[in-house]
């Protein structure tokens, strides 16, 4: 009997281990937020690569008066300027009930930025999930 759970204690930890390595194998990027009181200022997004971190993204983010995100700028990493060039802008507009995001990506030639697409949310908690799920891409 004590072999047996002894087994099945070695087992599992063993799927868990596999587990846990398959999940840090599978995600190549690691985030660092820098915050102000609550608020996420600024998102670093690093792209690993063995034991090293090398800069990929950074996000910006703006709130309201009502602590609301208002908007949020893209940043991406240019290894051989080693400088951070401008990628898009995203605003969030709040008005009855309804949230309303205006996308636009910075045109390096014309040093200005193009209007891409707009996309509504029903409330503002979908405005956060969606912003919590794209700040990594």
């Amino acid at each position: 009997m004590k072999a047996n759970v002894f087994f099945r204690t070695v087992c599992v930890a063993v799927v868990m281990a596999a587990t846990t390595t398959m999940v840090k194998a599978t995600n190549p990027y690691v985030t660092n937020d820098v915050m102000n009181g609550e608020q996420v200022e600024c998102r670093y997004v690093y792209k690993k690569d063995n034991q090293t971190l090398s800069y990929h993204m950074k996000h910006n983010f703006t709130y309201d008066q009502e602590n609301r995100l208002a908007s949020k700028e893209t940043y991406q990493w240019n290894s051989a300027t080693e400088e951070w060039e401008l990628q898009s802008h995203i605003d969030y507009i709040y008005e009855n009930g309804e949230v309303v995001m205006e996308n636009t990506l910075w045109d390096k030639k014309e040093k200005t930025y193009r209007k891409m697409a707009q996309q509504s949310f029903q409330s503002s908690d979908s405005i956060e999930l969606y912003a919590a799920q794209t700040s990594n891409k």
